[in-house]
């Protein structure tokens, strides 16, 4: 049988509409009509009559072609989740490991300086008048912490 006449004949119209119904909840419409007209063109094209009916070769390519669908989609997810729990736990590790030990490098007053500068998001105007200096004294600080951070990133990658 040929592909153009097994689009439009109904006994594949049934299997197919039995076949989603079996995998309506795992697979969306689109997918499974993509699917089906694969596993359609393929029978069509390798069926052997010695073997079984046309529609049982159909009915098995479509199953196997879902089940492979199936485990793809599976494998994807669970690979973008490891990446998602990847990058958080990278994440959570600089900015709590890595910061911390670069902060550390400095004396209490810098890291007061930084910490008010970029997590608190204070100006240098504010941070000048509270702690009576200078706001080129400020920037300079945090410059001096940029470039520290800058380059132990730049030797941990």
């Amino acid at each position: 049988m040929k592909f153009e006449e097994a689009i439009t004949d109904n006994n594949f119209t049934a299997l197919r509409l039995t076949s989603y119904n079996k995998f309506k909840g795992m697979v969306n419409k689109e997918d499974f009509n993509s699917l089906a007209l694969e596993a359609l063109w393929e029978a069509c094209n390798t069926y052997d009559p010695s073997k079984s009916k046309l529609t049982t070769y159909f009915v098995s390519l479509l199953n196997w072609k879902i089940c492979n669908f199936l485990r793809d989609k599976n494998r994807e997810n669970n690979r973008i989740k490891k990446f998602r729990e990847y990058k958080a736990n990278q994440k959570e590790s600089f900015n709590y490991t890595f910061l911390t030990d670069i902060l550390d490098l400095f004396d209490q007053k810098d890291k007061y300086i930084f910490e008010q500068r970029f997590i608190y998001k204070k100006t240098v105007n504010e941070l000048a008048e509270e702690l009576k200096t200078s706001t080129s004294n400020i920037r300079s600080v945090c410059s001096k912490i940029k470039e520290k951070i800058k380059e132990s990133y730049l030797d941990c990658v």
